[in-house]
């Protein structure tokens, strides 16, 4: 399959979502990790259909964590913030794009992974396929 019949193959797929009436709402504890209790909602959420998630203002710190597989029409909404934690420590430098945390003389960790990423994407290799774990420099999923 060539670049172009990809490309249309992935735009036929996409469908606007149908975001149904199910609710959830999750409250900032500040200076506690939300990941599970975030990730409880999202899955309660795909479980029912669907839904919105409601994050008040405030600062909900997570991990990489928050994930829903297969779910559909699910939205995130609100005025909170989510901080998944990344810093000139944690991910930010593992790329040459940051531009406090990285110098000229460092080399670029995620090159290769990521051009290895993206050829399996170009040659339609099944995302089931597409498995890198440790050793490797991809940042995690954040949402």
């Amino acid at each position: 399959m060539n670049k172009t019949d990809l490309r249309n193959a992935v735009l036929s797929g996409i469908e606007a979502p149908r975001i149904g009436p199910n609710q959830a709402r999750v409250l900032p504890d500040p200076g506690q990790l939300q990941t599970r209790q975030l990730q409880a909602a999202i899955d309660a959420l795909s479980a029912e259909g669907g839904g919105r998630l409601t994050l008040p203002a405030g600062i909900y710190r997570t991990g990489a964590l928050l994930y829903a597989c297969d779910a559909e029409d699910i939205s995130v909404t609100g005025s909170g913030i989510l901080d998944g934690g990344a810093d000139q420590e944690h991910w930010w430098n593992w790329h040459h794009q940051v531009e406090p945390s990285w110098a000229e003389d460092k080399p670029d960790l995620q090159l290769e992974d990521r051009k290895a990423l993206r050829r399996m994407n170009q040659e339609g290799i099944p995302v089931e396929q597409r498995i890198f774990g440790p050793g490797h420099w991809l940042r995690p999923n954040f949402f």
